[in-house]
């Protein structure tokens, strides 16, 4: 396949993570703002930040998906369904956690956290049997197993299917890289760079030995990191610090201009506070259908998706799926606040009409 055959395979990969994203809000009930995002996010997001063939600009569709499995997982929260359609339920999120995953490490992780969060949330909450508690409890694990091994899996598979001798380099891009020469996205006072000849030579200097990609080079790489960050602390903290002020400012410019940063962690936190009122308010209730847990959801995944620009690097490159998912959330919590006001209203009238 040639390089303009790679961007129409990123443009077709965005176009089904918008479309996959766009049916389960439409599925979960939430049919004017299933529209709106869907429209507000293909208008822009398709051919990604710019029409490339590398991987960068299928990250809107992978973030799509992995934000699809989310509502999929809180439509199966809910507990009233059938069985067969909770069946479909969960295997349809687990598959689209899978394929975010395979598309992108960091981002199919950040959703199977999503997931299990929300599971060990709302499970207590929930007015369900037993049985289904444990069955979603399973296909939780589940999906934290995918995005454990289901790199290593798919590599494997390729090694007995083509009879190839396994490599002696990791399947997969180890977190610990990442981590350290995060600490050099911003200026330090290690001189940290960020750049992989760097740390490369920094484990090199303490074992020549060691291959770049190895699973000993991630390990030396991780202790490295560590000793770095107990020296001093309070540095790696400042240094985290801004970088998710970078990131804020990366995925939120307009707002971040106008109010600052803190007006953008604000914002954040009132979409964290709204999603828990209105999953705990929505607990049990049918007409609610699960959409207060999954702003909630999808709130979660915005945050640790955030959190990619805060461990690794703040750029615009890797975190622009997140201007749309503002813009997703932003209609979901006008959706949701309305449905909200309605249900409390309903619940006062009893009451009045007593009176």
């Amino acid at each position: 396949i040639d390089r303009t055959g790679l961007v129409r395979v990123n443009w077709v990969l965005n176009t089904l993570g918008i479309l996959a994203l766009g049916g389960s809000l439409l599925l979960i009930g939430w049919r004017n703002a299933s529209w709106l995002a869907t429209c507000a996010w293909m208008s822009r997001a398709v051919p990604g930040p710019y029409a490339s063939p590398d991987e960068i600009t299928s990250f809107s569709g992978t973030y799509a998906l992995a934000a699809a499995a989310v509502v999929l997982w809180c439509a199966l929260l809910r507990g009233r369904q059938k069985s067969l359609q909770s069946g479909l339920l969960g295997a349809g999120s687990l598959i689209l956690v899978l394929a975010a995953e395979l598309l992108r490490q960091p981002i199919g992780g950040t959703a199977a956290a999503a997931l299990l969060t929300l599971a060990v949330v709302h499970l207590p909450l929930r007015d369900i049997s037993r049985r289904r508690k444990l069955l979603t409890a399973a296909v939780s694990i589940v999906a934290l197993c995918l995005f454990l091994f289901a790199g290593r899996g798919v590599v494997a598979m390729r090694y007995w299917t083509f009879g190839i001798a396994p490599s002696p380099i990791a399947s997969s891009h180890g977190i610990s890289h990442n981590l350290f020469i995060g600490l050099g996205a911003v200026p330090n006072k290690w001189g940290i760079k960020w750049s992989d000849e760097f740390a490369i030579a920094m484990v090199k200097a303490k074992d020549p030995s060691i291959r770049y990609g190895s699973p000993d080079y991630y390990r030396a790489i991780f202790r490295i990191y560590l000793r770095t960050v107990l020296t001093d602390p309070q540095e790696a903290l400042r240094i985290y610090w801004q970088k998710l002020r970078l990131s804020l400012v990366a995925t939120l410019p307009g707002l971040v201009e106008w109010s600052g940063w803190a007006g953008a962690i604000l914002l954040y936190m009132g979409c964290l506070a709204g999603g828990f009122r209105f999953a705990c308010h929505s607990s049990g209730r049918s007409e609610s259908g699960g959409r207060g847990s999954a702003f909630l959801g999808l709130t979660l995944l915005q945050g640790g998706f955030l959190m990619q620009g805060t461990l690794a690097a703040p750029w615009g490159g890797y975190l622009y799926p997140a201007n749309w998912m503002w813009v997703v959330l932003g209609l979901l919590l006008a959706a949701q606040a309305a449905d909200y006001a309605r249900v409390r209203a309903r619940e006062r009238e009893p009451g009045k009409l007593a009176h």
